[in-house]
């Protein structure tokens, strides 16, 4: 086996960014952007994120400067970066709050609606997901980042619907019942047919009826 040793010969202690002229701070915190980027490049996403936190915290002493407008740009632009970071980590809470932190600047960025979208999706909370890209195609009609995204959505809660079915005959008849999505099951008619020759007090004839009414109402659910 081979060994290879190490000798650290000097070290010099950087000075502190935030004890930086204004003028020189938002310099280096520019030069830190381009660092936060290359390492999103190579894919080092935890790193990534922590510089660009690093860069908003700075920059954010320097807001009543004459640099106020490039400033407040640096800012969403690496909260915006971040949250694409905090997407390829999962981190989808963590995402979802640096969205809501350019949103609040800018409630018509489209990269941060979307990305909230995003993280929303992650969440399992479709409902906000939908609400994120309905506005991200008013703004942009033919995103097709977003098209793509909202058909998942829908996909999502189709299936969660479905899932949400099976339990519940699982629960009232302890098996699994047909949930054909082609067929109406909200018409009386069709429980009515399914009902017909059952005896009167027996379980599976309340099942039937119990269990109409809940695809009646799953039916209703948005796709």
């Amino acid at each position: 086996a081979a060994f290879l040793s190490v000798e650290l010969v000097s070290f010099e202690d950087g000075a502190d960014p935030s004890a930086l002229p204004p003028s020189e701070r938002l310099t280096f915190a520019r030069g830190r952007k381009d660092k936060a980027a290359g390492l999103y490049k190579r894919q080092r996403y935890a790193l990534a994120s922590e510089a660009y936190r690093r860069i908003v915290e700075l920059v954010s002493s320097l807001a009543s400067t004459d640099a106020d407008q490039e400033v407040r740009e640096l800012r969403l632009v690496c909260e915006l970066n971040r949250a694409a970071c905090m997407l390829k980590l999962n981190d989808f809470v963590g995402a979802r709050s640096s969205c809501n932190a350019v949103l609040a600047s800018d409630s018509c960025s489209i990269k941060a609606l979307y990305r909230r979208a995003s993280a929303s999706f992650g969440l399992s909370d479709y409902e906000a997901a939908l609400q994120d890209l309905t506005q991200v195609l008013a703004l942009d009609a033919n995103n097709a980042e977003a098209r793509k995204l909202v058909a998942q959505v829908k996909e999502a809660q189709r299936r969660y619907a479905r899932d949400a079915r099976q339990t519940a005959a699982r629960m009232i008849t302890g098996k699994d019942a047909d949930i054909s999505p082609t067929k109406d099951s909200s018409s009386n008619s069709d429980i009515r047919k399914e009902e017909h020759g059952l005896p009167a007090a027996c379980p599976e004839r309340a099942a039937v009826r119990i269990f109409g009414q809940l695809a009646a109402i799953s039916a209703c659910l948005p796709l």
